[in-house]
């Protein structure tokens, strides 16, 4: 699994790369927005846990309708609240997500709108980790992870709902936490993202 997540990280650099070499077809901006999160494995139910989402985009345009685009971010997950007396998770990331980006046009009467659905893998460094008990010390890291949602635009801007989910579990070697001890299956970040892309440089 590590070499999986190796290979990850080395081919969205490699695609950055390659889109830094077509500038043409760039287009690129911040984003901020905000994470409501659970953890499934905590015990604790409900996207209780709000955090930040903030950093950079860069798409490149592949055809008319299809590109890529990198992103890269600062994310808070966690969880909040439930049924175990208002246990809280806390993690803080940096976010590699990189998504294929679909242009899908619709007609709303005599207008056309185009809404983009994105979907791929991202990977999220952790950066720490604490909840109720203390810090967690050894949580699995990278996480990754599969994402997919979708881009409604706001003229040069557009504001982006995404649903993320972890594909690998967040328990690692930790001893002595209640919740990574008592639970074989393991800790999984389950979340929706919301944010607005502030395009600052395109080919338009």
């Amino acid at each position: 699994m590590k070499n999986l997540l190796r290979y990850s990280l080395f081919i969205f650099v490699m695609c950055i790369a390659c889109i830094l070499c077509n500038a043409q077809n760039l287009k690129g901006g911040i984003t901020l927005g905000m994470n409501a999160s659970q953890v499934d494995g905590d015990f604790s139910g409900g996207f209780n846990q709000i955090g930040i989402r903030a950093g950079g985009f860069v798409g490149y345009k592949i055809s008319e309708n299809f590109s890529l685009q990198g992103q890269l971010l600062f994310e808070q997950l966690g969880s909040a609240g439930g049924n175990q007396g208002g246990r809280i998770i806390r993690t803080n990331y940096f976010s590699f997500p990189l998504l294929a980006v679909v242009d899908l046009p619709i007609l709303l009467g005599e207008k056309e709108y185009i809404i983009q659905f994105q979907v791929g893998p991202a990977v999220g460094v952790l950066l720490d980790s604490k909840d109720f008990f203390g810090e967690f010390v050894d949580l699995n890291s990278p996480d990754l992870r599969g994402l997919a949602g979708f881009a409604f635009a706001l003229g040069k801007n557009s504001l982006t709902v995404h649903y993320g989910y972890s594909l690998t579990s967040l328990a690692g070697q930790a001893q002595g936490n209640p919740i990574l001890t008592s639970n074989a299956r393991g800790l999984f970040h389950n979340y929706v993202s919301f944010g607005l892309n502030f395009v600052l440089f395109s080919p338009e």
